[in-house]
Order: C-alpha cells, then sequence, then structure tokens
C-alpha cells in the first residue's frame, strides 16, 4: 500500500513539474508580450531579434526589416495614436510551436486581438 501512495505521489509531482516547462505557453505568451512591448518602445533591432530566423538574417535584410516594423509603427501612430499596451489573452500549444493570442491597446482607446504563431528552438520561444 505504501508503495502505491508513493508512486501515486511521484506521478502527481511529475505532472506538476511538466506543466511549467520551457515548452508550456506560459513562457511563449511572454516571448510574445516582449516581442510586442519592444515596438512600443520603439526598440526595433530587438523586436527583429525576437523573430526565429533572425540569426541568419544579411545586414541589408535585418535593416529592411527594421525600417518595415519602424513604418508599421508609425502608421498604427498615426491611424490609432500607437501601441499602448499588450496582453496575452491565450494561446494554443503543439509540441514545439504555439498560436499565441494578444489583445494590443491602441492610443485612441481602441482594442484588436492578433494571433501570433511562436517556435520553440530548443532554448527559447521567438516569433515564427
Amino acid at each position: 500500500m505504501k508503495n502505491i501512495i508513493f508512486a501515486f505521489g511521484v506521478l502527481i509531482l511529475v505532472g506538476l513539474c511538466a506543466c511549467d516547462s520551457a515548452t508550456s505557453g506560459k513562457y511563449a505568451r511572454r516571448a510574445a508580450i516582449e516581442a510586442y512591448e519592444h515596438i512600443i518602445a520603439g526598440e526595433y533591432g530587438a523586436f527583429v531579434s525576437s523573430i526565429s530566423y533572425s540569426d541568419s538574417m544579411t545586414e541589408a535584410y535585418r535593416a529592411q526589416f527594421e525600417a518595415l516594423v519602424s513604418q508599421f509603427a508609425d502608421r498604427e501612430r498615426s491611424l490609432r495614436g500607437g501601441l499602448l499596451s499588450v496582453q496575452a489573452v491565450g494561446d494554443t500549444v503543439m509540441d514545439e510551436t504555439a498560436l499565441v493570442f494578444l489583445e494590443v491597446m491602441y492610443g485612441d482607446s481602441t482594442f484588436e486581438q492578433i494571433s501570433v504563431p511562436m517556435v520553440y528552438n530548443g532554448e527559447m520561444w521567438k516569433l515564427q
């Protein structure tokens, strides 16, 4: 009987530890939020670095991508007062990929829900 109770306790402990693994939705949500917070802060290079293939970008392509993100932020600023805040409202995780659902608040008090595909590269979650 003691062995059964011990085995059951170990299974519960393993289950609890697995819920908070690096591939859990909690970490994917945090990485997606941090990426969009870089846009809010005007840190376009940091946003581009949060993309999964950013390490293999040429300098010219990286500069173009940063300019594109800057143009996006400028456009949102002129249309809706810019991005003010972002929060995660959900996620779907399958193995090492995730779809994170974010709610973005704009300067004109409007909200938009967006879905952000993410990939786990073995070390951290990145935008796909």
